[in-house]
Protein backbone atom coordinates (compact mmCIF):
# COMPACT_ATOMS: atom_id res chain seq x y z
CA UNK A 1 0.00 0.00 0.00
CA UNK A 2 1.30 3.46 -0.85
CA UNK A 3 0.76 6.71 0.97
CA UNK A 4 1.37 10.11 -0.59
CA UNK A 5 3.68 12.77 0.72
CA UNK A 6 3.11 16.02 -1.14
CA UNK A 7 5.96 18.46 -1.52
CA UNK A 8 5.30 21.99 -2.71
CA UNK A 9 8.78 22.56 -4.04
CA UNK A 10 10.31 23.32 -7.42
CA UNK A 11 13.58 21.58 -7.93
CA UNK A 12 15.68 23.17 -10.61
CA UNK A 13 17.87 20.86 -12.60
CA UNK A 14 19.18 20.80 -16.11
CA UNK A 15 17.83 17.74 -17.79
CA UNK A 16 21.18 16.63 -19.11
CA UNK A 17 19.84 13.68 -21.10
CA UNK A 18 17.06 15.83 -22.53
CA UNK A 19 18.34 18.18 -25.21
CA UNK A 20 15.53 20.62 -24.52
CA UNK A 21 16.70 21.16 -20.96
CA UNK A 22 14.21 22.35 -18.39
CA UNK A 23 13.12 22.09 -14.81
CA UNK A 24 11.88 19.27 -12.65
CA UNK A 25 8.67 20.12 -10.83
CA UNK A 26 8.34 17.65 -8.04
CA UNK A 27 4.84 18.00 -6.62
CA UNK A 28 4.22 14.52 -5.30
CA UNK A 29 6.45 11.81 -3.94
CA UNK A 30 5.02 8.40 -3.14
CA UNK A 31 6.49 6.24 -0.44
CA UNK A 32 5.91 2.57 0.09
CA UNK A 33 4.34 1.83 3.42
CA UNK A 34 7.10 1.00 5.85
CA UNK A 35 9.66 3.32 4.26
CA UNK A 36 11.08 5.80 6.71
CA UNK A 37 10.69 9.45 5.94
CA UNK A 38 13.40 11.77 7.17
CA UNK A 39 12.69 13.97 10.16
CA UNK A 40 10.31 16.69 8.96
CA UNK A 41 12.26 19.41 10.76
CA UNK A 42 15.08 19.09 8.23
CA UNK A 43 13.42 17.45 5.25
CA UNK A 44 12.53 20.80 3.72
CA UNK A 45 16.21 21.66 3.29
CA UNK A 46 15.22 25.31 3.13
CA UNK A 47 18.82 26.47 2.95
CA UNK A 48 19.19 24.38 -0.20
CA UNK A 49 16.03 25.88 -1.70
CA UNK A 50 17.78 29.26 -1.51
CA UNK A 51 20.73 27.80 -3.44
CA UNK A 52 18.33 26.26 -5.97
CA UNK A 53 16.68 29.62 -6.55
CA UNK A 54 20.08 31.11 -7.33
CA UNK A 55 20.74 28.22 -9.72
CA UNK A 56 17.37 28.87 -11.33
CA UNK A 57 18.49 32.43 -11.99
CA UNK A 58 21.71 31.15 -13.51
CA UNK A 59 19.76 28.79 -15.80
CA UNK A 60 17.56 31.67 -16.95
CA UNK A 61 20.71 33.70 -17.57
CA UNK A 62 22.12 30.93 -19.78
CA UNK A 63 18.87 30.86 -21.73
CA UNK A 64 19.19 34.61 -22.33
CA UNK A 65 22.82 34.12 -23.36
CA UNK A 66 21.76 31.54 -25.93
CA UNK A 67 18.95 33.73 -27.29
CA UNK A 68 21.34 36.66 -27.64
CA UNK A 69 23.95 34.53 -29.45
CA UNK A 70 26.65 34.92 -26.80
CA UNK A 71 30.03 33.33 -27.29
CA UNK A 72 29.91 29.53 -26.88
CA UNK A 73 32.73 29.36 -24.34
CA UNK A 74 30.99 31.93 -22.12
CA UNK A 75 27.82 29.81 -22.20
CA UNK A 76 29.78 26.65 -21.41
CA UNK A 77 31.47 28.33 -18.46
CA UNK A 78 28.08 29.32 -17.03
CA UNK A 79 26.75 25.78 -17.52
CA UNK A 80 29.79 24.40 -15.67
CA UNK A 81 29.10 26.84 -12.83
CA UNK A 82 25.47 25.63 -12.65
CA UNK A 83 26.56 21.99 -12.56
CA UNK A 84 29.02 22.72 -9.74
CA UNK A 85 26.33 24.54 -7.77
CA UNK A 86 23.97 21.55 -8.15
CA UNK A 87 26.72 19.22 -6.95
CA UNK A 88 27.12 21.40 -3.85
CA UNK A 89 23.36 21.16 -3.14
CA UNK A 90 23.56 17.40 -3.60
CA UNK A 91 26.51 17.16 -1.20
CA UNK A 92 24.77 19.31 1.43
CA UNK A 93 21.59 17.23 1.32
CA UNK A 94 23.57 13.99 1.55
CA UNK A 95 25.60 15.35 4.47
CA UNK A 96 22.47 16.36 6.35
CA UNK A 97 20.90 12.97 5.60
CA UNK A 98 23.90 11.21 7.14
CA UNK A 99 23.97 13.53 10.14
CA UNK A 100 20.27 13.07 10.87
CA UNK A 101 18.47 10.15 9.24
CA UNK A 102 21.36 7.69 9.26
CA UNK A 103 22.50 8.69 12.75
CA UNK A 104 18.92 8.39 14.05
CA UNK A 105 18.62 4.90 12.55
CA UNK A 106 21.84 3.84 14.26
CA UNK A 107 20.79 5.39 17.59
CA UNK A 108 17.39 3.69 17.40
CA UNK A 109 19.08 0.34 17.90
CA UNK A 110 17.00 -1.20 15.14
CA UNK A 111 19.27 -3.44 13.11
CA UNK A 112 16.90 -3.45 10.11
CA UNK A 113 16.64 0.37 10.07
CA UNK A 114 20.42 0.71 10.30
CA UNK A 115 20.99 -1.83 7.53
CA UNK A 116 18.41 -0.07 5.35
CA UNK A 117 20.08 3.33 5.77
CA UNK A 118 23.55 1.93 5.16
CA UNK A 119 22.30 0.13 2.05
CA UNK A 120 20.74 3.38 0.80
CA UNK A 121 24.02 5.21 1.36
CA UNK A 122 26.02 2.61 -0.53
CA UNK A 123 23.54 2.79 -3.40
CA UNK A 124 23.53 6.57 -3.62
CA UNK A 125 27.31 6.84 -3.34
CA UNK A 126 27.76 4.32 -6.13
CA UNK A 127 25.34 6.36 -8.27
CA UNK A 128 27.35 9.54 -7.61
CA UNK A 129 30.62 7.90 -8.59
CA UNK A 130 29.21 6.10 -11.62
Amino acid sequence: MKSNLVLDTWIVAPLINNRGGGYLNIKEVTMNQGEMACDPCHSKHEDQVIRLRKIEGQVKGVQKMIYSDRYCIDILMQIKSIKNALIKVEENILKRHIETCVQDAIKSGSESETEEKISELIDVISRFSG
